[in-house]
Order: structure tokens, then C-alpha cells, then sequence
């Protein structure tokens, strides 16, 4: 009994668990740069968007009577918190994003300048 099979299927299957190292070109790097300044502030200004809004909804929660007793004051005052969290988000992405920059510039700027005029 004989068995047909695809090479080219073989090469394929055998190639996923090949441990390769692998090469990167110099446009690859510059993404790959470029996504270690800018993925880092996106998370960050994520998670603390989210814990803002999240806060946020409580306040509005407790000004609206949700959990049963009259507390207004406390509403106001825990969403005036989500949107002090909210405002420093924006500021906070700013500063991440601004020292990931200062911190790759040097590196993005070379290999740009090396793709430029190549």
C-alpha cells in the first residue's frame, strides 16, 4: 500500500517546526520600533480610560438612586473623580508616549535615515 503525498504540504509542515531564527529588514525594524513607542502609552491611557469610566459610572450610578438611598452628593462627588481620572488619562498618555520617544528617537531616526538613502 502505497501513500501519495504533496511535497511541497511536507515542506510546509515541516517548516512551522523548524526553529528559524528570523531576519528582520531594516523596514521591518523601523516598524517594529515604531510599535514599541507608540503600543506601551496606548495600553496605559486603555486601562486607565476604562478604570475612569468605570468610576465615572458609579458616580452616576449613586446620583441616580441605583443602589436604593438618596445620595446625590456622594454621585457628584465620585464622578467628579472619574472625570479628574478621565483629564489625567490624556495627560498621562502624553507623558508615556513622550519619554518612549525621546527613549527610540535616536534608533528610529538612524534606521530611517539608512532606509531613506539606501
Amino acid at each position: 500500500m502505497s501513500v501519495e503525498f504533496d511535497r511541497d504540504t511536507v515542506e510546509k509542515i515541516k517548516n512551522r517546526y523548524e526553529n528559524k531564527p528570523k531576519v528582520m529588514s531594516d523596514f521591518e525594524e523601523l516598524k517594529a520600533l515604531d510599535k514599541k513607542v507608540k503600543n506601551p502609552p496606548m495600553i496605559v491611557a486603555y486601562i486607565v480610560g476604562i478604570i475612569g469610566i468605570l468610576i465615572f459610572g458609579v458616580g452616576m450610578c449613586f446620583g441616580l438612586d441605583v443602589f436604593g438611598s438618596n445620595c446625590l452628593i456622594w454621585g457628584i462627588v465620585v464622578g467628579v473623580v472619574g472625570i479628574a481620572v478621565m483629564i489625567l488619562n490624556f495627560v498621562l498618555y502624553k507623558k508615556v508616549l513622550h519619554n518612549r520617544k525621546e527613549k527610540y528617537a535616536e534608533q528610529i531616526i538612524s534606521k530611517s535615515n539608512d532606509l531613506l538613502n539606501a
